[in-house]
């Protein structure tokens, strides 16, 4: 009599434990899936950091080769900023173009297409950005200094953050041309001073 009474308590003891441990396997399943978003987010995040960082280098080693030239403008005054860009107008980055001339022009127009991914495509020939919402800006942040200029990249993060400095403004307008980022605190960008030096 008794053998038969402890066989169901048994049992139903066991679905219990089945049960609960099935409900903690879930919420580790959910954890983990939420761990994976995380991951994916961050992933995301780094790539397109070091692809700006890439892009910065690749317009300060442009700046730095056209320094002979650079210097000759700036010793006649014929051009003072030719590598400079204007937000929202030429600040470039926003659509792939078609590029000719040379010098200054040349540099921003290609360096234009590189941010905006037009050697990155998929298998059927369309073009995936290199950044998302990527712009390229080149200041010159001492109107006194003509040999100093502030390479920018700024692009589209996916998580807030701190928002950049208000003084480096590239791709923060809300002109035609705009980069028009969701919020302040989603723009991310990566700035790298470049030095002509000035020979005497």
């Amino acid at each position: 009599m008794n053998l038969h009474t402890r066989k169901p308590a048994s049992r139903g003891f066991s679905l219990l434990e089945v049960l609960v441990s099935m409900f903690v396997l879930a919420l580790g399943l959910l954890g983990l899936a939420g761990l994976q978003t995380r991951v994916s987010v961050a992933e995301m995040e780094s790539y397109q950091r070091s692809q700006a960082l890439l892009l910065v280098q690749n317009m300060a080693d442009r700046i730095a080769a056209n320094a002979s030239a650079l210097r000759a403008d700036i010793g006649n005054g014929t051009s003072l900023a030719v590598y400079a860009t204007e937000l929202n107008s030429t600040d470039v980055g926003g659509a792939q173009a078609t590029c000719s001339g040379a010098g200054a022009t040349l540099d921003l127009c290609e360096w234009g297409n590189q941010i905006a991914g037009a050697s990155e495509t998929t298998s059927d020939n369309r073009t995936v950005g290199t950044l998302t919402n990527g712009r390229g800006c080149i200041r010159q942040p001492d109107s006194t200094d003509p040999y100093l200029y502030l390479v920018v990249v700024a692009w589209q993060g996916r998580i807030s953050s701190k928002a950049p400095p208000s003084q480096i403004d590239c791709g923060s307008g809300s002109g035609a041309n705009a980069a028009n980022y969701t919020a302040e605190s989603k723009r991310r960008v990566v700035t790298l001073p470049v030095r002509i030096a000035k020979l005497i």
